[in-house]
């Protein structure tokens, strides 16, 4: 059966400068239809998209139709430094026969 693996993000830029922050940068605030707080997005959604897709599929179909492996960082926004020597490390356990990357902008409703 082929393997696919799945990579995404789930860190957030660093707070500072505080002073230019709007809006408290770790305390949510919904202004008209909109949500402000710091890491509401930068990919999480995405990543979480992916999860529910594959939590659904499993749910629906009781497996999925290919292996699946899950390559989620937090470390994107500091160049991810500890990525590349786990990806040398652990080349082995990666090996897949596709890569869905999955750190992509979300479309807009507009």
């Amino acid at each position: 059966m082929p393997t696919l693996l799945i990579y995404g993000h789930y860190d957030v830029q660093p707070a500072d400068p505080l002073a230019e922050w709007r809006t408290p940068p770790f305390t949510p605030i919904i202004i008209g239809d909109d949500l402000y707080v710091r890491s509401a997005s930068d990919n999480k959604g995405q990543v979480m998209a992916v999860m529910a897709a594959l939590v659904a599929w499993l749910q629906t179909s009781g497996r999925l139709p290919v292996n699946v492996k899950l390559l989620i960082e937090g470390e994107e926004e500091v160049s991810s430094t500890a990525l590349h020597h786990f990806v040398v490390a652990a080349a082995g356990r990666l090996h897949c026969d596709a890569v869905l990357f999955v750190d992509s902008m979300m479309l807009s409703p507009q």
